[in-house]
């Protein structure tokens, strides 16, 4: 199905299949979809104000404060990422992402598909899309541990950019009456994935100050074993 709208922005060359909708705490089969094809589907799923609504506790329970690591290194603002959307913190999304960030997915078995694109108000917009969104249950990002990532540097980068690579993951989103999700290794498909994130320092306090690392660029490439 072609998507024209994905959180509130227009985006006419993205292209994404609805998944099967299945009767609430049942697997999706549709569970081979790739990152930027998921992210396009939970566009769907809301739209409206970029930054999420404060939420407020059910029922007298008080949610404990979520614990945001500093990003002082390349790898703590990757976790920084997977905490902020798996709290569906739409403001916290947008510190993270730098302004010109450039995200990109593409289908390597597909010679006829689309690759698909994203910017910083499309990442934030997705996010707060959820946030606003009643029937979404939960959210996860798992990339693993840190310790199993790869970083490193790219010659044609700025000498202090860093490149983080991410060796299997799982993103996840119960929205009730359907679930979606991207992971890999899958076990219902044999693929090999690219999962890359590169990041920059920045210096808000000046070139003396702690550094705040962002993300510049994302990279998916998926393909069939």
């Amino acid at each position: 199905m072609n998507s024209s709208v994905a959180a509130g922005i227009e985006r006419p060359v993205i292209r994404a299949l609805h998944p099967e909708i299945l009767p609430p705490h049942r697997a999706n089969p549709f569970n081979c979809i790739h990152f930027g094809a998921l992210f396009c589907l939970i566009a769907f799923l809301g739209a409206g104000c970029i930054f999420s609504p404060d939420k407020k506790p059910r029922g007298g329970i008080i949610k404990p404060p979520v614990v945001y690591p500093k990003r002082l290194t390349a790898k703590s603002a990757v976790k920084f990422l997977t905490i902020a959307w798996s709290e569906r913190d739409s403001a916290q999304i947008d510190s993270v992402y730098a302004d010109d960030y450039l995200g990109t997915s593409n289908d390597l078995d597909d010679p006829t598909a689309q690759n698909l694109s994203f910017v910083k108000s499309d990442e934030v917009h997705a996010v707060g899309a959820m946030a606003r969104n009643p029937n979404i249950v939960s959210t996860s990002m798992d990339f693993g541990l840190s310790e199993n990532w790869v970083e490193d540097h790219y010659v044609t980068d700025p000498p202090d950019w860093r490149y983080v690579q991410i060796q299997n993951f799982e993103i996840y989103v119960n929205a009730g009456s359907v679930e979606y999700r991207a992971k890999y290794p899958n076990p219902v498909i044999s693929q090999t994935w690219f999962f890359e994130f590169t990041l920059r320092p920045t210096y808000p306090n000046g070139p003396t100050g702690e550094p705040v690392w962002e993300i510049v660029r994302w990279t998916e490439n998926r393909a069939k074993n």
